[in-house]
């Protein structure tokens, strides 16, 4: 698939440069994961995620952490029971660690839903940011270099920095193009 889009992805570079004749073709690149990682959404969101989750995360693993202790000491302690008592105890040991099973597994479906939804309302930032920048300073286009494939690059084609400035902007500014329902201030 990477190869099926770096393909196409030269091919729309030769086109436009074939028919750029009597026009200047202005091409700028990305890093995507640069952009986002270092952008003020993403310290927004990533901290959200931390206030929503932390909570849970912490009980589920003081839950976890006491039940293994549970386990740990029932092994310990099996001998001496009865053996109705230690199948008594088996079984409610396995339900306990069944219910945490889901507890978890509950809290991860959770938490990686929320993650995607954060993703993609950085990405929807950066992708506004770049089209913004790339209008108002009259770009042919502006390719995610890693999506492109760019194995080099004149470092003057580079404006990671500044879709990078851009997208702190629109997440400050919040236009209702990218968040839907107005200014959000």
């Amino acid at each position: 698939m990477r190869k099926l889009t770096s393909t196409c992805v030269f091919l729309a570079l030769l086109f436009f440069a074939w028919n750029a004749q009597a026009a200047e073709l202005k091409v700028g690149f990305f890093d995507l994961n640069a952009v986002a990682q270092a952008s003020d959404a993403y310290k927004a969101k990533n901290a959200e995620l931390q206030k929503e989750f932390e909570s849970e995360g912490k009980t589920l693993d003081k839950q976890n952490t006491d039940l293994q202790k549970k386990i740990n000491d029932f092994q310990i302690q099996q001998q001496a029971l009865s053996p109705e008592a230690r199948e008594d105890r088996q079984i409610d040991l396995a339900r306990q660690k069944r219910d945490l099973d889901d507890k978890m597994n509950n809290y991860m479906r959770k938490r990686q839903a929320a993650e995607r939804r954060a993703n993609d309302e950085i990405n929807r930032v950066i992708g506004y940011a770049a089209s913004e920048y790339g209008k108002r300073e009259s770009f042919s286009f502006i390719l995610e270099q890693n999506i492109a494939g760019v194995a080099w690059m004149n470092e003057s084609l580079d404006v990671t920095k500044q879709i990078l400035t851009e997208s702190n902007r629109v997440w400050k500014d919040k236009p209702k193009e990218v968040f839907g329902t107005g200014t959000g201030k």
